[in-house]
């Protein structure tokens, strides 16, 4: 059924800790300690983030949290990039003009859709971890039910319904693209300035080694404080991104359970239940995996390429029952099914080059 299809999507592709283990990994770089047990105590420690606190708190403890992190984020980089820009051989126009020339944007296309490397891992895992993988947006949509916004069926038939639904909606794409278009791409963008101002075009050591590489270069070129806080703001990313992947993976997983597979144990013992069995799953892989840290990171891309490409065409074969008023546009429906190709192809491409 779509409900067992999408609870495996769900789940499945985040057992891999990819966020955590790199997150250890930077620790165990800067201090020497063994990384599996740090990467094991901060997913326990992010699964206590969510299961300490009441239930009925657990939503504005998890925003505050994250939005004061997501600033400090955003603001770190934007500090970091334009320190790095300042004076240096490698300025933001020559980055822009290298990715708009012929040798830039293209080559590096070109490069990727021939090699099995390191070109490729990086167009897999940026394309789906950009947004962290289609899963926040489910849970987004848990978010604002349980904020008690939006429209069930019964009220989209009324009078007037049509009109109350744009302009909700209207609302969260307005939201959608602060969260997701300005924070992410921005951030993204300011990432690849900063190795950009420090490295330029030479490469780079492989995996989670040029976090390493790049705190030692600013350091060397700065001051240890901007070592310090490229630090800071790395184990942020990690830790809000574990938190929550671990919060909407639990909860949308539960509503799945719920609500389509017809089970009747209470929300919250479903959501804390499957926070522990993602936290138990990714410690018993850390521990009997021996690849490094950053194929987690690399196996979740794969695997949540494939789920991203089911969510676009369930949503395509499923939004033909809802209600007139609710349903998407034929252009909203085009886009979806190109993305939903896409991923699709990605998925194909990944696992021929994978498997020889």
């Amino acid at each position: 059924t779509w409900a067992t299809l999408l609870l495996l999507a769900t789940t499945i592709p985040w057992l891999w800790p990819g966020w955590a283990r790199v997150g250890g990994e930077l620790v165990r770089a800067l201090t020497g300690l063994p990384e599996k047990p740090v990467s094991l105590i901060s997913l326990v420690l992010a699964a206590l983030f969510l299961v300490l606190p009441r239930p009925e708190d657990v939503y504005r403890i998890v925003e505050r949290v994250q939005g004061v992190l997501l600033t400090f984020i955003l603001g770190g980089v934007l500090v970091l990039m334009l320190l790095v820009s300042s004076g240096g051989a490698h300025s933001p126009k020559g980055f822009f003009q290298q990715l708009a020339s012929g040798d830039g944007l293209m080559a590096l296309v070109a490069q990727v859709t021939s090699s099995s490397g390191a070109p490729l891992l990086a167009l897999v895992s940026g394309t789906v971890f950009a947004g962290a993988g289609g899963i926040l947006n489910l849970g987004y949509g848990i978010v604002i039910r349980a904020r008690g916004w939006g429209m069930d069926r019964e009220a989209l038939g009324r009078e007037g319904a049509r009109a109350e639904f744009r302009e909700w909606m209207n609302f969260i794409r307005r939201e959608h693209a602060l969260l997701f278009v300005g924070g992410s791409c921005f951030t993204i963008v300011f990432v690849a300035l900063i190795f950009y101002g420090l490295f330029g075009n030479r490469e780079t050591l492989g995996g989670t080694l040029f976090l390493t590489e790049a705190i030692t270069a600013l350091g060397d070129r700065f001051t240890f404080l901007a070592s310090w806080l490229f630090v800071a703001v790395a184990l942020a990313v990690f830790f809000t991104s574990e938190i929550g992947i671990l919060d909407f993976t639990s909860r949308t997983a539960a509503a799945v359970c719920r609500e389509g597979l017809g089970i009747k144990t209470d929300s919250d013992t479903l959501v804390r239940s499957f926070v522990w069995s993602l936290v138990l799953g990714g410690s018993v892989l850390t521990i009997i995996d021996p690849r490094q840290p950053y194929w987690f990171l690399v196996t979740s891309a794969y695997l949540n390429t494939a789920a991203m490409a089911l969510y676009g065409f369930m949503l395509l074969w499923l939004n033909r029952r809802l209600p007139e008023a609710a349903r998407p546009g034929a252009l909203s429906s085009l886009g979806l099914g190109l993305i939903a190709t896409l991923y699709g192809a990605l998925f194909v491409m990944v696992m021929t080059r994978s498997l020889g």
